[in-house]
């Protein structure tokens, strides 16, 4: 019984040290000049369009991404941006990505503009289209 409770207080004296070890790694990493130009190309990949932000951060509990003061940029280089916010939060669902799949529980967007044309046949949303197909497995929607 006493080998049993130290394996169990040894596991999770582990299981706090890899939370403290992540709290302080994990937003260095996401700071890095690297990091954030990838999720820049990724992003402007499958938009279609630039994608800037000015701030981008991790929560752990519960696991999400806060981009603060994104940007889409417009159609064309002097056109207003398509899409800008104050922030916006995607939490995440744990358990899926334990297994590789990123599946958003819930999406908030702080202080939106977007920009949309209205013309003589109405209101026309703008058009995105990814530069690149999406990745084998995975649908145009996702």
């Amino acid at each position: 019984m006493r080998i049993l409770l130290r394996v169990c207080l040894a596991l999770g004296l582990l299981l706090v040290v890899v939370a403290i070890a992540a709290s302080v790694l994990l937003p260095r990493w996401i700071d890095s000049p690297g990091f954030r130009e990838s999720v820049a190309q990724v992003a402007e990949a499958r938009i279609g369009r630039k994608v800037t932000w000015t701030d981008l951060g991790v929560g752990l509990l519960p696991l999400s991404i806060v981009v603060e003061g994104a940007s889409v940029a417009g159609e064309k280089e002097n056109a207003p941006p398509l899409l800008q916010a104050a922030a916006i939060e995607l939490r995440l669902a744990l358990w899926p990505l334990l297994a590789g799949v990123v599946l958003v529980d819930r999406l908030a967007i702080d202080a939106a503009v977007v920009e949309l044309d209205l013309d003589a046949d109405g209101l026309s949303l703008p058009v995105l289209s990814p530069s690149q197909p999406p990745p084998p497995g995975e649908t145009a929607a996702a």
